[in-house]
């Protein structure tokens, strides 16, 4: 009889290590690995603004220089409605990735009640009222074995799922940064056209 347990116990652990989940291989990025790069920039840069941080890790003020279009993205960034949602659905997508992952851990549950019933005298043997305390207190433990990695692979699922809405986010908000570099090249680009319109006016 123990022999059978115990290989019921290794058969079913066996089976819970199983997965039918195949292996994922990141494609490497089209990109480069840092910024700037060419052959003008392979020696370290030493002036103003030089950077050996990879590509993916620069963030937005490496590139805008300007105090006043710094300050313009700045506000763009507090104020969008759209990186407010994206923001949203990051948590969102974190939460029920917390959730899926929980799946994975014993689930623990513990209850506790207590009933009082009063019978009055004249339902009592002895005549007298009688009040009767019923206390129950109980713990349960359940876990679910993952056959064939049927759980795991929904963690996983959830948090690519949660990876790719923090991308989508990091999207937007590069996005908006490069909407709003763009109009601010274009208006001083307008106002040097103005100057120049301006100065020949004159001229003329």
């Amino acid at each position: 009889m123990k022999m059978r347990l115990a290989t019921l116990a290794v058969s079913a652990a066996f089976m819970a290590g199983c997965s039918l989940q195949p292996i994922y291989h990141r494609p490497a990025a089209p990109v480069a690995a840092t910024f700037p790069d060419g052959e003008a920039y392979k020696y370290p840069a030493t002036g103003e603004g030089g950077t050996m941080l990879p590509a993916a890790e620069l963030g937005w003020r490496d590139f805008m220089g300007d105090p006043r279009l710094q300050r313009l993205i700045e506000i763009a960034l507090y104020n969008n409605r759209d990186l407010r949602v994206a923001a949203l659905n990051v948590m969102q997508a974190q939460a029920q990735y917390r959730i899926q992952r929980a799946q994975l851990y014993p689930q623990v549950n513990a209850f506790a009640s207590s009933t009082n019933v009063r019978s009055p005298s004249d339902l009592t043997s002895n005549g007298h009222a009688t009040t009767t305390h019923d206390y129950e207190v109980g713990l349960s433990v359940s876990w679910t074995l993952d056959f064939f990695g049927r759980l795991q692979s929904l963690r996983d699922q959830a948090l690519q799922q949660y990876f790719a809405t923090a991308y989508a986010r990091q999207a937007t908000e590069i996005l908006l940064v490069s909407q709003v570099a763009d109009q601010y090249l274009t208006m001083l680009a307008y106002d040097e056209l103005l100057a120049v319109t301006r100065d020949t006016l004159e001229t003329a």
